[in-house]
């Protein structure tokens, strides 16, 4: 079995195994949604949410994550991956491991809950959905394949985590606590359309047929 292709089964077992879990978490990835220029450069986000009976709105913040994100389609038509960038709620802990050919691992962010103490420190982003980080993908010069991102092998801290009260630092943790599921969605690039070029060479030989 290919490590792709492993890593595809793995993100399956992850969401199904937890459908019915009361604390669902969700890592998804959203990209460029026309068709991919060849040598181009392209901005591809990473959001997280949380679906939870304890996640009460303007209350509760997200935690922090760790995640893979892994090239599962395509490999020949990407040049590059680069410029892991983190938003301001997640940079304080944002990190990656690296990249590994067209995959870039371990990467993980976060923040702290509200600091009572210290009340001039700016309190936690409560926002959710909220963009987790971003990274760039630059297409190779050559006839583009579809292309295909995942968000992979959680952390074993935990993919994803939020705090039920900013005033808190306990936590919720996915997959890792009980009764909580990570579901993560990739990004699929969008198809060329048909060539009408090739149609009309196939008409032309249709013709001379006859």
């Amino acid at each position: 079995m290919s490590l792709r292709l492993s890593v595809v089964l793995n993100t399956l077992t992850i969401s199904l195994a937890g459908a019915q879990a009361t604390h669902n978490g969700y890592i998804w990835i959203e990209g460029p949604e026309e068709v991919l220029q060849p040598n181009t450069t392209y901005a591809l986000e990473v959001w997280g949410r949380w679906e939870s009976p304890l996640f009460v709105e303007g209350y509760s913040a997200m935690a922090g994550f760790g995640i893979d994100i892994i090239n599962a389609a395509g490999q020949s038509s990407v040049g590059s991956v680069d410029q892991v960038r983190f938003p301001s709620w997640s940079e304080l802990f944002g990190q990656f491991s690296g990249v590994s050919g067209t995959d870039i691992l371990g990467v993980s962010g976060g923040q702290l809950p509200r600091n009572p103490i210290n009340p001039v420190e700016p309190n936690p982003n409560t926002d959710n959905p909220i963009m987790l980080f971003m990274f760039e993908m630059t297409t190779s010069n050559a006839v583009l394949a579809p292309i295909q991102f995942l968000p992979s092998n959680p952390s074993i801290h935990g993919g994803l985590s939020f705090y039920p009260s900013i005033d808190d630092f306990l936590s919720i943790v996915a997959p890792n606590d009980h009764d909580t599921a990570l579901h993560l969605t990739g990004w699929t690039s969008v198809p060329a359309p048909f060539s009408v070029v090739p149609m009309i060479g196939v008409l032309g030989m249709i013709r001379r047929r006859r």
